[in-house]
C-alpha cells in the first residue's frame, strides 16, 4: 500500500463565521489570475449558492469574472472564500467543491495524466506540472521504492486559515480525478490519518471516503492500496504521453525563463491563462500601465498587442499540431478560440493552410 503524507496544516472554522471576526494576516505574494474565483463561482452556482451575492460582500464586481485572465489579489481570494462559507453555511464546503474538479480542468496536464501508463505515473505527473496550469496550490508527490509516497501541497498564496478547505478540496478531488483516469466507480482511499480534530460534518467523511478515518493523528496522511495505485489508465499511450510531456516541459520551461521585458511581462500572463488571454486595456492594468502609454511602448518596439497575441497562440497552436494529435476542438478551447472555425480561420490568416492539412503534411 503507499502512504501519502499532507503537511497542510488544518484550522477548522465554523459554519456561522462571522464577517467580522479579525482575518488573518495576508502576505500578498503575488496576484492570482481570477480565473481560480471563476471556477469555484461557477462550481458553487452549480450547487446552488448566490454568487452575486458572495461576490457582493467580498467587495468584487461581478464584471471581473467575464474575462478569467484578469487578476485579483489573493486577499481578494482569500474575502470571496470567507463570504463563501458564511453564505453556505457549512463547515465542509470544500469537500463538496471537490467533488467536481474534472481532468478537463488541468488543460495540457489533463490531457498528459490521462495519457500516463499507471495511476500512480499520472499523480506523479500532476506533481511535477502542476505549476504550469496557475493556480492556488500545486500537489507535491513523492514516491519512495517501499511504497511511501509523501505529499504536500505548496500553496502560492498565505492562506493559512482556509487550508482547511483546500485541503478538504484536495482529497474529494482526487478521488474524482482517479475516477476519471481509469473509469472505475469504486475508488477508494484504504485508510486516511488526519492531523486535526473530528469536525461537526465528519459523517461526511465516513460517506465520501468509505474507509477507516483516524483524526488526531500525528500527521495528515493518506493510505491507498497499490494495486490501485498500479492500476492502467483507461486512455494510457505512451507515446501520446511523451508528446504531451514535451509540451508541459516547454511550457514550465517558458513560464520559469520568461524574461522581464515589457514583450516577457506580457508572454507570462497569456501563458497564465491560455484560454481566456486579456484584452488591450485589461493587460494594460495587469502591467501597470495606461492603455495610451502601453500602447505607445508596444509601437515603440514595432509591434501591438494584437501581434504578440497572434504570435502567442500561433506558436502554441503550432506545438499542439506538430507535437500531439490533440483535436482542433481541443486546441481552440486551450489557446482560448471560441471555437473551431475561429481556430482555421485564425490559422489559414497565419499560414495560408487548414490545420488539418498543416499537421498532416
Amino acid at each position: 500500500m503507499f502512504w501519502v503524507f499532507f503537511r497542510a496544516k488544518m484550522v477548522t472554522i465554523p459554519a456561522n463565521l462571522e464577517r467580522e471576526a479579525e482575518m488573518p494576516s495576508v502576505q500578498v505574494r503575488k496576484k492570482m489570475p481570477n480565473r481560480a474565483i471563476a471556477y469555484y463561482a461557477s462550481i458553487l452556482k452549480r450547487i446552488g449558492y448566490d454568487i452575486d451575492k458572495i461576490l457582493g460582500n467580498a467587495g468584487i464586481s461581478p464584471i471581473t469574472l467575464e474575462t478569467r485572465s484578469n487578476s485579483l489579489s489573493s486577499t481578494q481570494l482569500l474575502a470571496f472564500l470567507r463570504e463563501a462559507l458564511i453564505e453556505a453555511r457549512i463547515s465542509g464546503l470544500g469537500l463538496e467543491v471537490g467533488k467536481f474538479i474534472t481532468l478537463k480542468d488541468f488543460g495540457i496536464l489533463g490531457h498528459t495524466m490521462d495519457s500516463t501508463a499507471t495511476l500512480g505515473d499520472a499523480l506523479n505527473t500532476m506533481g511535477i506540472y502542476h505549476g504550469i496550469t496557475g493556480e492556488i496550490w500545486s500537489p507535491q508527490f513523492d514516491f519512495t521504492p517501499s511504497g511511501a509516497c509523501d505529499f504536500t501541497l505548496d500553496f502560492h498564496i498565505s492562506a493559512e486559515t482556509y487550508e482547511y478547505f483546500f485541503v478538504e478540496e484536495a482529497l474529494t478531488g482526487l478521488l474524482r480525478l482517479m475516477e476519471q483516469l481509469t473509469h472505475c466507480k469504486d475508488v477508494s482511499y484504504k485508510e486516511l490519518h488526519l492531523n486535526y480534530e473530528k469536525p461537526a460534518h465528519a459523517s461526511e467523511y465516513y460517506k465520501l471516503f468509505s474507509c477507516p478515518i483516524y483524526f488526531s493523528s500525528a500527521k495528515t496522511r493518506i493510505v491507498f492500496d497499490r494495486s490501485l495505485i498500479e492500476h492502467s489508465c483507461q486512455n494510457a499511450d505512451a507515446e501520446t504521453f511523451r508528446e504531451f510531456e514535451l509540451i508541459c516541459n516547454r511550457l514550465l520551461h517558458e513560464m520559469a525563463s520568461a524574461e522581464d521585458s515589457l514583450r516577457g511581462k506580457i508572454n507570462r500572463a497569456l501563458l497564465a491563462s491560455p484560454t481566456n488571454p486579456p484584452t488591450h486595456n485589461l493587460m494594460a492594468r495587469k502591467l501597470a500601465l495606461s492603455p495610451r502609454s502601453f500602447s505607445r511602448r508596444l509601437r515603440e518596439l514595432d509591434t501591438s498587442y494584437q501581434k504578440i497575441l497572434d504570435e502567442f497562440r500561433y506558436n502554441q497552436v503550432i506545438t499542439y499540431l506538430e507535437e500531439s494529435n490533440i483535436s482542433l476542438d481541443a486546441i481552440a478551447e486551450m489557446v482560448g478560440f471560441a471555437d473551431k472555425s475561429c481556430l482555421i480561420r485564425a490559422f489559414k490568416r497565419w499560414t495560408g493552410k487548414n490545420p488539418s492539412h498543416y499537421r498532416v503534411n
